[in-house]
Parts: structure tokens; C-alpha cells; sequence
């Protein structure tokens, strides 16, 4: 009796201070979450000890451990950190393939950085994710030491690298590059893998390069830089723009810098010289007697042309701007970029043709209002157009300009319209003869890759002799057209949802997985096919949120914890802070634990 009532105690007194301990977690996660420095957790868990938090007494084992401190914190956090870390390597390690997302970036530490994200599927229901593996700083910054960085990585995961299927880069040809560059160390390993451009960084450059042809828009371009730097470092013109907006009623609005590397800076910086153009017209007007640099400022932008190529960028942009919003979403559906794709084509050509099937209305018809003969809303006169066609031809180049670049970085033929056959959409509405011929091209472009064997010939920079390596085919191709026609039956008839591609798929695999092994196949590549590198952006946001002119001093291990927890780590509710109490229990002895 003696010794059940003293076990009964022991684990009492453990119980409140695992407790405790799962507080100071708690509080180690949230300040991580938040963005908020550990250096604030002994400040943090005063102020829950004033609050007679429950349990949180516990952590006072004498005068001298409180388990207050930062080092407390960096402990916390790395249990923290290898709870998730581990979840991540076990979804890699599930994954029938995978696919690497990577960028590069410069911290504000000046240390060049890598991002890896990944691309998974559960390979029971095919429910794809995607994965942050690490940010880690590099030195070589050529495809082979790119290539070295993640095959390290992912070999010290216990992942193959020949695993890899799919590769999502910016483009750069230090990413692209089949000899030397990251794409062609992956293709020694594995021919089979398919390299993928960005799509939000494909739309970026179709909409920029769309107006290098055409000196007007050079011109107009030009023209919103100059206003971003005539008030860019100068509080007095700032303070006379704001009296003037504010006399006007119009918005208090800052204007905005073109970053080509932005994908939406452009939409921004227009947006805020439309919401402000009669104030920046006026402020111009009365500052260009007392300052040259305003007279220049109103020679350029009071002219109906800028104004009418203001107007009108914003309907044209309107479409590409949703569309790259679409190439940005997480776990994105690859059905639906080549239907976003046609959408957007579809109403840039009805723009140019002054087709408006919505009836909604336009910048354009807004336009007519606000610049009649030559008068800006009944108050600035602007220089003259010279011509009535003038504007309407540099609109309609540009209009042909963006449709030909995009129509050349998002061919038919791409693979990722072969796989978006694989979401079945449009089945319902075929005919029984339409059903017998639709997306056999589409799979057959899928055969012809993945079911025959793959070679990349290279030469070894040791012996200087070319090799060749060998990729066995992935897929069957006569079962693969089988299994193509049997589905094809088998979704119109049951009619089963399709409005996502994971969707119909998870379904597939629940009640036809055996009939259709050679497709499901395809079908975990397509749901990991690297459509975009948005995610590693969302990284190196989150990266200069750890990485401060206050913590640039963090070693690589912490930021790479820090962001692990940030991206990774699920609301805290859903966070399993008894594996990482275990985890930090079990490094070494704790004076908390010892009694």
C-alpha cells in the first residue's frame, strides 16, 4: 500500500510538471508563430506566472532553474521543429514521387540562401500537399552546387533522389539548363524528370515583354517610374500631395515602385496613380512654377495619352492579374490552369474587339466621362492625342503582344495540359462518339514520355568521356490506354464529382485503384507536377520576417527552425505537444524531472 500510494505521487508531481513544461511549449510556439523573438519568452512566462496560468508554477525548480531563459526557448523550439520535421520526412518517405520546388534569394544579411519546398501525395487517396524542407544558405550558386545542396538534404532524410519527378525552377538557366545546370544534374540520375517554369513567372514575363516592342508603352512605363521617385524620398512633396488629395477627397495613397520581380507591382502601381490622378495632375500644376523637376513631372503625365493608356491598362491587366492570382494559389488544381488560361484570352480578345458579354462596366467607358476634348474631369487641360487611332492602335498592339506571349510560354502541347486531362472535366457533356477520341492525344503525349525508357547523355567532368543513363519506363503503355477508355465509362456513368482533380482521384483510388494502376501512376505525377514556385516566395517572406536588421545575426540551424514551425506547424490546437515534450525530455536529464 505503502508503495502504490508512493507511485500515485510520483506520477502526480510528473503530471504537473509535464504540464508545466507543455506551457513554456505552448508559449515557444506562439511567440514562433507570431514572428515574435524567443529572446521575449522569459518575459512571455513572467507575465503568464503573474497571471497564475495553471501548472506554470512548476517550471520554478529552485532559485536557480526557472526555465525562463532564451537557451530554454532554443531547446523548446528544436523539439518543437524535429516533431514537425518528422511528419514531413514521413510524408516524403510515403510519397510514390515527388517533386522539388527551389528558388534562390539574398537575405538581409546578405547570405545567399536556397529554399526547397516539395511536392507529395498520399499514395492511398492521392490527396496532394505541398511540403517546406528547408532554407539553407549555399556558397556555390551553380546548378551543381544547387544539386548538391538538395541531394544532401534529401539524403539525409533517407529520400532517393531518384525519386524526383518533377523540378519547379524560375527559369533561370542556372535552373534549366540540361548539360550543367540544376536540371541536367537531376536528368543524370533520372531521365524521366520533367523541369517545369513557374507559371506565375512565365504570366510575369508575358505582360512585361508584351511592351518592349512598342515605345509608347516604354514610354508609359517610364513615366510610372517617375512619379514613383519624384515622391519617393521628399516628405515636403509628400505633405503637398496629401493637402491636395485630401482638398480633393480623394484617397491618401503612397505610389508604388515596378519590381520586375513582383508579379503584382505593376497592377498596384497603376491602381494608385488612377485613384490619385486629378490630385497628382493638380499638385503638378501648382509646383511647376517654383520646381522644375514637378514641370517635367506634369509634361508627362498630363497628356491623354498616359491618361487613356491608364485607364485602359486596367481592364487589360484585370484579366492577367486574376490569372496570376490563380497561379499563386497553394495546391493548386492542375485542371483548371488551362481553363483559366482560355478565360484569360478569351477576354483579352474581346477587349480588343470592344466586346463586353458581361456588361459590366469599364475603365474605358469610365474614360469617356473623365477626358472629354481635352479636359481632364472639367479642370486640366492635357495635350491632344494627335490622332483619334493613335491610342486605340498602341492598346491593340500591346492586346496582340500579350495573347502572342502567352499563347508561346503556354502551348497546347505543354505537359501540363496533357496531365490536366487526367481531372476528366468536361466528361458529362460529351457525346458517346466525342467520348470514344477525347484526351487520347493527351495520354498518348503521356505514353510517349513515361512509358518508354528515357536516356540523358553527359560528359563526365572527371574523365571528360560522354555517359549515358538509363530511366526504365514508368508506366505500361497498352494498359495505360485500357485503363484510359475504362475510365473514361466509368466516371460519365457514375457521374462521379469532378470538380477538382484530387477529388475525383481520391474516388478512383477508393473503388477502382486496381483496375487503374498504370493511371494512378500518371495521375501522382500530375498532382505533383510543379505548376508554380509560389510556395518558395511564401518562404522568403517568411524568412524576412525571422530575418530582421535585429536578428540578422541567427545561425542558419535557428532560421531554418523558426521557419519550419512558421509554415509547417499546424493552429496550435492541432499541434502534438506531448511528442515534442517527449522529444525534449528525452535529450538529456532535466532537472524539472528529477526528483
Amino acid at each position: 500500500m505503502e508503495q502504490e500510494n508512493l507511485r500515485k505521487s510520483v506520477n502526480k508531481a510528473l503530471n504537473k510538471e509535464e504540464k508545466a513544461v507543455i506551457v513554456a511549449l505552448k508559449a515557444t510556439y506562439w511567440l514562433t508563430k507570431e514572428g515574435i523573438p524567443l529572446s521575449k519568452y522569459g518575459s512571455l512566462i513572467r507575465l503568464l506566472k503573474d497571471l497564475d496560468v495553471p501548472d506554470i508554477e512548476a517550471l520554478d525548480v529552485n532559485r536557480h532553474v526557472d526555465y525562463s531563459s532564451y537557451n530554454t526557448a532554443t531547446d523548446l523550439l528544436k523539439s518543437i521543429s524535429n516533431v514537425i520535421n518528422e511528419g514531413v520526412t514521413e510524408k516524403l518517405r510515403q510519397s510514390p514521387c515527388i517533386s522539388i520546388l527551389t528558388d534562390e534569394s539574398t537575405d538581409i544579411a546578405t547570405h545567399h540562401k536556397l529554399c526547397i519546398s516539395a511536392r507529395v501525395v498520399d499514395p492511398l487517396t492521392l490527396q496532394p500537399s505541398t511540403c517546406f524542407l528547408t532554407d539553407v544558405r549555399i556558397t556555390d550558386a551553380t546548378g551543381k552546387g544547387i544539386y548538391e545542396a538538395i541531394s544532401s538534404h534529401l539524403k539525409d532524410r533517407g529520400i532517393p533522389v531518384t525519386k524526383v519527378t518533377g523540378l519547379g525552377t524560375d527559369g533561370a538557366s542556372t535552373m534549366t539548363g540540361t548539360k550543367e545546370g540544376l536540371t541536367g544534374q537531376f536528368l543524370k540520375v533520372n531521365p524521366h524528370l520533367k523541369n517545369a517554369h513557374c507559371a506565375a513567372h512565365r504570366l510575369a514575363l508575358c505582360s512585361e515583354q508584351a511592351a518592349q516592342k512598342i515605345p509608347a508603352m516604354q514610354k508609359f512605363q517610364q513615366t510610372l517610374e517617375m512619379i514613383f521617385y519624384h515622391f519617393k524620398k521628399s516628405p515636403n512633396k509628400m505633405d503637398k500631395l496629401e493637402a491636395v488629395q485630401k482638398l480633393l477627397e480623394e484617397p491618401s495613397i503612397k505610389y508604388r515602385e515596378v519590381h520586375q520581380v513582383r508579379w503584382l507591382s505593376f497592377m498596384e502601381a497603376l491602381t494608385a496613380v488612377y485613384r490619385t490622378l486629378d490630385s497628382l495632375l493638380s499638385y503638378a500644376s501648382t509646383s511647376s512654377e517654383k520646381d522644375p523637376k514637378a514641370a517635367g513631372l506634369k509634361k508627362h503625365v498630363g497628356k491623354e495619352m498616359f491618361i487613356s493608356l491608364t485607364y485602359a491598362m486596367l481592364d487589360i491587366l484585370q484579366p492577367v492579374m486574376q490569372l496570376s492570382l490563380v497561379f499563386q494559389k497553394k495546391d493548386l488544381d492542375i485542371g483548371v490552369v488551362q481553363v483559366a488560361i482560355d478565360d484569360c484570352k478569351k477576354r483579352l480578345n474581346d477587349m480588343k474587339d470592344d466586346i463586353n458579354p458581361l456588361g459590366r462596366p469599364t475603365y474605358q467607358d469610365q474614360l469617356k466621362t473623365d477626358l472629354i476634348d481635352g479636359m481632364f474631369k472639367e479642370h486640366h487641360n492635357v495635350a491632344k492625342l494627335s490622332s483619334a487611332s493613335e491610342f486605340v492602335n498602341v492598346r491593340n498592339r500591346y492586346i496582340d503582344a500579350l495573347l502572342d506571349n502567352i499563347s508561346q510560354r503556354f502551348p497546347n502541347t505543354d505537359f501540363l495540359t496533357a496531365f490536366s486531362v487526367l481531372g476528366l472535366r468536361p466528361i458529362t457533356f460529351l457525346t458517346e462518339e466525342e467520348l470514344e477520341s477525347w484526351g487520347d492525344s493527351s495520354i498518348d503525349q503521356l505514353v510517349d514520355f513515361y512509358g518508354q525508357d528515357q536516356t540523358h547523355t553527359f560528359k563526365n567532368q572527371t574523365s571528360k568521356e560522354s555517359e549515358t543513363v538509363t530511366s526504365r519506363a514508368l508506366v505500361d503503355p497498352t494498359a495505360v490506354k485500357s485503363e484510359w477508355k475504362f475510365l473514361k465509362r466509368v466516371v460519365k456513368v457514375q457521374q462521379y464529382p469532378r470538380s477538382s482533380m484530387a477529388d475525383i482521384w481520391r474516388i478512383i483510388c477508393q473503388y477502382h485503384a486496381d483496375d487503374v494502376g498504370n493511371l494512378k501512376t500518371l495521375a501522382s505525377m500530375a498532382l505533383t507536377h510543379p505548376i508554380h514556385t509560389a510556395d518558395c516566395e511564401r518562404a522568403f517572406s517568411s524568412q524576412n520576417l525571422v530575418t530582421t536588421k535585429l536578428r540578422c545575426r541567427l545561425s542558419g540551424e535557428r532560421i531554418d527552425e523558426l521557419m519550419r514551425v512558421m509554415i509547417e506547424g499546424p493552429p496550435a490546437p492541432l499541434f502534438d505537444f506531448n511528442a515534442a515534450l517527449q522529444k525534449w525530455r528525452g535529450e538529456k536529464s532535466r532537472k524539472i524531472f528529477s526528483l
